[in-house]
C-alpha cells in the first residue's frame, strides 16, 4: 500500500478473492429461491449462530435469506439433529429441502448426513467448500470428497462455472430417489471455462469429453477442470497430444463414457482439488478394480490451493507418466524427442 499522503490508498487485490455480492453460488440461490416457491432452505448451526463476516459465505446467505425470505428458512440445529425430521415433514407438504453447510458442518455432523442418506429422502446439500475469500483451507477441506464417498447412497457433483452450478442445482432438486450433494468451492458470478460446444449439459452422473487426443486422458472434476484445460494447452505447445473429460460427478460416475475413454488409451490421469486417499481418483481406480481390468493405469493428482496450481510442474508430471508407461510397454521415445520434452 501506498504511504504517499498526495495519493489515494488502494489496497492490493488478492488472486482468487471471491467477494459475497459476486459469488456465484450466491447468485444461483437467489435466482432459484425466486423462481421456485417449493424449495425451502435449510441452515445448519454454523449459518444461523455465526456472525455474517465478509470471510463466513455461508452465514452470510443464511442472514440474507432470513430476511429477503423468512418464511422458508428453517434452523436444524448444531449438529443436524433436526435435519431427517424436518426434511421429511417438509417432503410430506410438497417442499424439496435444499440443505447448505460448509466444511465444518461436514466433520462436526458426519452422523446425522448418515441418517439422511440412510433414509434415502431426496434432500439437496450445498457444501461450501475448501476455503473462502482468500483465507487458508477449513481443516477438513482437503478431505471433503473422502467423507461424502463412504455415505451411502450419495449422489456428489462438482460444478466447474457458474453454468454447471446452475445445471447441478436444478438436478439435484429433480432427483427424487435419495440425497444429492453438490460440492461447491466458491468462484465469482458469471465465471465461464471455454469449453467446446457440447450441446445441452448431462444430468446425473453423466460427463462429457472437452478434448480429443491420442496419448493420455486427463479426467477432471470440478475445480481442476480449468487446470485441466491449462494442462493439455501447455502439452500441445510441447509436442504432446492430451485428451480432457470432465466428469461432473464423482458418484455416480459416467461408467459408460470412463470405460470407453480407459479402453482407448489404457491409461488415465485424475484431477481433484483436494486430498488423494479415498476421493475422487480413488472411485475410479475402485470401479476398474471391480471390473477386474488390471490393464487400465491410472494416475492420481490431488491439486492444493488455487495458488498453488503449477501447470508447468504438472505438465511434467504428465510427460513423466506417459514416458514411465511407454518403457513398461516396451517403447521408447528416440533420445532427440525425450531431450526436446523434457527441456
Amino acid at each position: 500500500m501506498s504511504r504517499n499522503a498526495n495519493k489515494q490508498t488502494v489496497p492490493r487485490k488478492l488472486p482468487h478473492v471471491v467477494t459475497y455480492e459476486g459469488d456465484g453460488l450466491r447468485h444461483c440461490l437467489f435466482d432459484l429461491l425466486k423462481s421456485n416457491r417449493n424449495v425451502m432452505f435449510l441452515a445448519s448451526g454454523q449459518a444461523t449462530h455465526s456472525f455474517p463476516t465478509p470471510g463466513n459465505l455461508l452465514a452470510q446467505i443464511a442472514w440474507e435469506v432470513g430476511n429477503r425470505y423468512p418464511p422458508r428458512l428453517f434452523g436444524l440445529g448444531e449438529f443436524l439433529q433436526d435435519l431427517v425430521p424436518t426434511s421429511i415433514n417438509l417432503i410430506a407438504q410438497g417442499y424439496h429441502p435444499l440443505v447448505i453447510m460448509n466444511t465444518t458442518d461436514l466433520a462436526r455432523n458426519y452422523a446425522g448426513l448418515s441418517a439422511a442418506c440412510a433414509a434415502n429422502i431426496p434432500i439437496t446439500f450445498i457444501l461450501i467448500a475448501g476455503k473462502e475469500n482468500g483465507q487458508t483451507w477449513q481443516p477438513a477441506g482437503v478431505n471433503e470428497l473422502s467423507v461424502l464417498l463412504t455415505l451411502p447412497s450419495l449422489n456428489i457433483g462438482e460444478p466447474s462455472d457458474t453454468v454447471e452450478l446452475r445445471q447441478m442445482i436444478k438436478t439435484a432438486l429433480s432427483h427424487e430417489e435419495g440425497p444429492t450433494v453438490i460440492r461447491y468451492i466458491p468462484f465469482e458470478f458469471g465465471k465461464s471455462i471455454v469449453k467446446p460446444n457440447l450441446g445441452p449439459i448431462p444430468g446425473l452422473g453423466k460427463g462429457h469429453m472437452l478434448r480429443q487426443g491420442k496419448e493420455v486422458a486427463l479426467v477432471a472434476l470440478g475445480d481442476s477442470v480449468e487446470v485441466g484445460l491449462r494442462i493439455v494447452e501447455e502439452l500441445e505447445k510441447q509436442g504432446h497430444d492430451a485428451a480432457l473429460l470432465e466428469a461432473r460427478w464423482a458418484r455416480p460416475l459416467d461408467q459408460p463414457l470412463l470405460n470407453a475413454v480407459a479402453h482407448h488409451f489404457r491409461r488415465l490421469i485424475t484431477l481433484e482439488r483436494g486430498e488423494l486417499n479415498g476421493g475422487f481418483g480413488t472411485a475410479i481406480l475402485e470401479h476398474f478394480e471391480r471390473r477386474n481390468e488390471q490393464e487400465i493405469v491410472v494416475h492420481r493428482v490431488g491439486l492444493g490451493s488455487r495458488e498453488s496450481d503449477d501447470v508447468f510442474a504438472l505438465c511434467a508430471e504428465v510427460i513423466r507418466f506417459i514416458d514411465i508407461y511407454n518403457e513398461k510397454q516396451g517403447f521408447q521415445l528416440p533420445v532427440a524427442l525425450k531431450r526436446k520434452f523434457s527441456n
